[in-house]
């Protein structure tokens, strides 16, 4: 199963460098890593990744650019936000998920916040620790949680099913 981590940056550098090396030391390392940036100019050229400059704020936008560079082979796409972090193995238990079960179409996974010294945040969401979501379950998880499933880093999504949705809002 081939893999595409899709990272997205809007003027928040801080952090840039351990999303990065967080994607860069997974235990099965993705087959193609996609940097949206406003400023690509601020980036470490020693990654080997394809670059696209999208200077607004448009995460929406700046994904469905980023749909677009996927090499065909992309089985499954990871989203990460510059300021957030993969833990080493989620690559690997997230491709487990999607090869056991070829209905699922999205996962979300959980998630640990933490402060800017790593200290875990005592923060309660009402979000359950994994989600699986198929196509007969998509439209009850839309309406449970209207306003999503949490920060964009916990999703992981089948390329077929993302081509879909972008086929269907026209984009």
């Amino acid at each position: 199963m081939k893999s595409a981590v899709i990272i997205t940056v809007y003027k928040r550098y801080k952090y840039i460098d351990e999303a990065l090396n967080s994607v860069l030391s997974q235990s099965v390392k993705p087959d193609q890593i996609i940097i949206v940036a406003d400023n690509p100019k601020t980036l470490n050229k020693s990654i080997n990744a394809t670059v696209i400059e999208a200077d607004y704020p448009q995460y929406g936008k700046m994904i469905f650019e980023a749909v677009n560079a996927l090499r065909d082979d992309i089985d499954v796409v990871y989203f990460l936000d510059d300021d957030d972090m993969f833990h080493e193995d989620k690559i690997k238990y997230i491709n487990k998920i999607f090869e056991k079960r070829r209905d699922i179409v999205t996962v979300h996974n959980a998630r640990e916040l933490v402060d800017e010294n790593g200290n875990q945040l005592n923060l309660t969401y009402d979000i359950p620790f994994e989600v699986l979501v198929n196509r007969n379950n998509f439209r009850k998880i839309s309406h449970q949680y209207p306003l999503g499933l949490g920060n964009n880093s916990s999703y992981s999504i089948r390329r077929e099913f993302l081509e879909e949705i972008k086929k269907a809002l026209a984009i």
